[in-house]
């Protein structure tokens, strides 16, 4: 069931509107009589369209914009006012929002409704919690992935500095809460900077380890297929490089074959005193065009984050054009590609 949230001020003309639109198929509806109200609202779950008055006491119907964007939240508005001339000046160019001036008779209300949810369940699916989470873990960040479910329960999965923290689900275990929010196909997501995350981590492992552990489960269970998708995430380019691998990769080999780890440690001290004199070597002096290139995927890394899918298409398709071939970079390229935001290729046959 889709989610109309009305937000009028006028109460007659808000119970009007209610029970005219509550009787088309498939839709639930909620009314508010203030931008306030409507808040709690949507915090208690995110609705799939808002029709709102603008010209209002306290806050305007202006003001929703700001507070869905601080939510991390897409959500198309349908403005019903009778002072548009007022106002028209304050509404951005988006295709997420729509105008239409009182007095306005219902069947057209509803046609508006009918048409936006429908461009709503056509639209391509937005990036997916494990999308979310491997995009935090490359770009070291610190975030919230939250997820609603149709019957408005919530769960979410803490990230930070690009490492899993914890998950909450009900009275879930973290690592049960976090197979719930990760695999869930019918819950509402949403990506938000993290504040104040816990000090104790409670979920041990990287995003990769954890996918592919709960989609294991989970498919034990007889959701078959997740084990594929998670795989396709641990196949995503790792994070070290350089120095970090050849320690990585060192640190799993264990001792040279032939030394055993006497030996190895003696080797260690005969040249302690030889590197403690030797001076530090200088850190790596990155070229202008690396530290472009690595800013440009910073900056796509972060659109992806708050969906702002133009910013990140922008971002990615620029860094590529610095070093063809990137594999983060084109892996990010193909998924806005797949998602509509990034055009084919020039010379591919449709």
């Amino acid at each position: 069931m889709s989610l109309v949230l009305i937000v009028e001020d006028e109460a007659m003309l808000r119970a009007s509107l209610a029970r005219g639109l509550s009787k088309m198929d498939g839709i639930d509806v909620v009314d508010a009589g203030s931008v306030d109200d409507a808040l709690v609202l949507i915090d208690r779950r995110p609705p799939d369209l808002i029709i709102s008055d603008i010209d209002m006491p306290g806050r305007t119907g202006i003001e929703l914009l700001g507070e869905l964007g601080r939510r991390g939240l897409i959500v198309p508005i349908v403005y019903v006012s009778a002072y548009l001339k007022a106002y028209r000046a304050q509404l951005p160019p988006n295709a997420n929002i729509e105008v239409m001036e009182k007095p306005v008779a219902l069947h057209e209300i509803r046609e508006m409704v009918r048409t936006k949810l429908e461009r709503r369940s056509e639209a391509p699916e937005p990036f997916s919690v494990p999308d979310f989470i491997q995009l935090a873990s490359m770009g070291r960040r610190s975030v919230v992935i939250e997820a609603t479910w149709p019957d408005g329960s919530k769960g979410e999965i803490s990230v930070r500095d690009g490492e899993v923290w914890d998950a909450s689900a009900g009275d879930r275990s973290p690592k049960e809460a976090f197979a719930r929010v990760a695999w869930s196909d019918d819950a509402r997501v949403r990506c938000r900077t993290a504040r104040n995350l816990p000090a104790v981590r409670r979920l041990e492992g990287s995003a990769e380890s954890l996918l592919m552990d709960t989609a294991r489960l989970l498919d034990e269970s007889n959701r078959e297929g997740l084990v594929d998708r998670a795989q396709r995430y641990s196949s995503m380019p790792p994070r070290m490089g350089g120095d970090d691998l050849e320690d990585a990769f060192a640190a799993a080999a264990g001792p040279a074959e032939g030394l055993s780890s006497i030996d190895a440690d003696d080797t260690k001290r005969a040249f302690a005193e030889e590197d403690d004199e030797a001076a530090p070597e200088p850190p790596v002096e990155l070229s202008p065009m690396q530290k472009e290139f690595n800013r440009l995927v910073d900056d796509g890394v972060m659109a992806l984050l708050t969906k702002d899918f133009a910013t990140a298409a922008a971002a990615f398709q620029e860094a590529e054009e610095i070093q063809p071939g990137d594999s983060t970079v084109r892996t990010n390229i193909e998924r806005l590609r797949e998602l509509g935001h990034v055009p084919e290729p020039k010379g591919e046959s449709s």
